[in-house]
């Protein structure tokens, strides 16, 4: 199987850290054709829990990826020339979350960040302007999916 559930080496690391996360079982539970490799994988795992083997805690290998990830991206934002990232700020209403804002330490790259920051709570508040029925005549403009973007920013999936 092209999962990897077969390979000896992923089910050893898949048994020694218990299998996934909530949030990446319920990503591996859309994947294309998961009801064989689920059964595979959770029948090695319940197995390995019934004999007493499990690890005292979940270690995500998917997470653990997702992190090796995170700090690639941190590390290159930190070291980006600000031409590049200005450029890209001006054509669009690019943005990255506060959890990764608050992970930048001080200088260029954060404080341009959080003037982006400082846009978005301006649209929102024309989002929320323009909403009441007094201002409904009035066109949307740019702020109309500052919603959208502030649950970006909040870290959700949109």
């Amino acid at each position: 199987m092209r999962d990897g559930v077969n390979d000896i080496g992923v089910r050893n690391d898949w048994r020694r850290r218990g299998g996934l996360c909530t949030r990446h079982w319920s990503t591996w539970r859309h994947l294309e054709s998961p009801p064989l490799s689920t059964a595979i994988l959770t029948d090695d795992l319940l197995s390995t829990y019934l004999e007493g083997n499990a690890p005292p805690a979940v270690r995500c290998p998917a997470c653990e990826i997702a992190e090796q990830a995170e700090r690639r991206c941190l590390n290159a934002l930190r070291t980006l020339p600000l031409r590049p990232l200005d450029d890209a700020l001006a054509q669009g209403p690019g943005m990255i979350c506060l959890r990764h804002l608050e992970a930048l330490p001080g200088g260029r790259v954060r404080e341009r960040f959080a003037a982006r920051l400082e846009q978005l709570v301006d649209d929102l508040r024309e989002q929320i302007r323009t909403s009441d029925h007094r201002y409904t005549h009035e066109r949307r403009g740019p702020h109309a999916d500052a919603w959208l973007r502030a649950l970006r920013v909040f870290g959700a999936e949109v």
